[in-house]
């Protein structure tokens, strides 16, 4: 990774880390099970440490995945079509981050390559 990236990325998880230890001060992130990570959005060890992309998708931006995948996916199902349901999911993700091409070359790039290792 380059020098810019790793500041662009050490930025964003400097803000996501201190936004979540705000909510976890106020009490926002207890799940009731004894754990205080009910906002958390990326799980940072296991994000440094993943070797496949699908672990990456896995630990980066977990809520938001979580909620794509429960409010838009799912209910794409009456369309019979998983890939035409990953393909509303991520229009609805580029909309969402802004239509800029970089964000939607790395989401279809990574939906392609883990749609492909799925497959291998």
């Amino acid at each position: 990774m380059s020098q810019p990236g790793a500041l662009c990325l050490y930025k964003y998880l400097g803000v996501w880390c201190i936004a979540e230890s705000t909510c976890m001060y106020m009490g926002y992130t207890f799940n009731g099970e004894e754990k205080w990570d009910g906002l958390r959005n990326v799980a940072t060890s296991s994000f440094h440490q993943s070797t496949r992309l699908q672990d990456v998708v896995n630990t980066w931006n977990i809520n938001t995945s979580n909620w794509c995948a429960k409010h838009i996916y799912k209910r794409c199902r009456f369309l019979g079509n998983k890939s035409l349901s990953q393909l509303i999911t991520m229009l609805f993700l580029a909309t969402w981050h802004g239509l800029h091409l970089a964000t939607s070359s790395a989401s279809s790039r990574s939906s392609s390559s883990c749609t492909w290792k799925r497959n291998v």
